[in-house]
């Protein structure tokens, strides 16, 4: 018998194939009404794979991806090029976002991560509240802060350089920048890593969910990419320390492993949004 969750589950599933369908409609129609020269040098590349130059080289879908997002679809956003690289500037909060590739842009314009869209969170529930961030990458604790947050703890290992360089550049000083790996030593993920000889600085950047869950937080929000695994095997004692998380969960084996953890630590959970068929966002709130 389907639950109600799995039924709520399957219907966002349906949601989201119909949404995608239709935003590929619109990129065609409005890349089209922008300049019928793009719309046909764009088809022309994907048929016979003849790349082209509008403003800058288009090689790849994701090249025409970023063309589309900051120049078609260019309302909200600015984009300003340096010698050094770019600085992307979101108009209605203000914020400056720095990076060596305007590439990493596309995940903080297509997501709308700079008012935390996707994790449906809103100025009302974050202010003055203390947030664990796990997985910051260049913006989130960014977008925390300036929606109010009393605090921001962040555990960001790979782009930990450039967050701080962005927290300088929007003169934001009340998040915390760790540059760790977050894990449990159950987690496959991790066994794997430790087998490999060539992975010495991950391991030297490795700290334990139980550390991490040591210090009070409000909201925690995981979008790390496999490392919400780790969950599984914390104790349930310190999941509910947190009233409110946030997860994106990866493959549907572990969404229904990670929402049977938080059921039985004594949540009820909500699915907020869908990526595709192997990453889901999920709010758990304690009862």
């Amino acid at each position: 018998m389907i639950s109600f969750s799995d039924l709520e589950f399957y219907l966002k599933i349906i949601e989201y194939f119909f949404r995608n369908n239709f935003n590929k409609l619109y990129i065609i129609f409005s890349t089209f009404l922008f300049s019928p020269k793009l719309f046909f040098l764009e088809v022309r590349r994907r048929l016979f794979g003849r790349n082209y130059k509008f403003i800058f080289n288009i090689d790849s879908n994701a090249a025409f991806t970023s063309l589309y997002f900051f120049v078609i679809k260019n309302k909200r956003y600015e984009l300003r090029k340096y010698k050094s690289g770019y600085i992307l500037i979101e108009k209605k909060l203000n914020l400056k976002i720095f990076s060596n590739s305007f590439f990493d842009f596309i995940p903080i314009v297509f997501e709308s991560s700079l008012d935390l869209y996707e994790y449906k969170l809103n100025k009302k529930e974050i202010k003055n509240k203390r947030i664990l961030d796990i997985g910051g990458y260049i913006d989130t604790p960014i977008a925390f802060s300036k929606m109010g947050a009393k605090k921001v703890v962040t555990y960001e290992p790979i782009y930990y350089k450039l967050l701080l360089k962005n927290l300088r550049l929007n003169k934001i000083k009340n998040v915390v920048v760790k540059p760790y790996y977050i894990y449990s030593s159950e987690c496959e993920q991790l066994k794997e890593w430790l087998k490999d000889k060539k992975l010495k600085e991950v391991k030297k950047k490795i700290v334990s969910w139980k550390k991490v869950l040591k210090e009070k937080f409000d909201i925690g929000k995981v979008d790390c990419e496999g490392c919400e695994e780790g969950l599984l095997y914390v104790d349930n004692s310190l999941l509910r320390r947190i009233p409110i998380w946030i997860i994106e969960i990866h493959g549907n084996i572990l969404r229904k492993k990670i929402i049977e953890k938080f059921k039985n630590a004594g949540f009820k959970e909500k699915l907020i949004h869908v990526h595709n068929q192997e990453a889901f966002i999920y709010r758990f709130i304690k009862i």
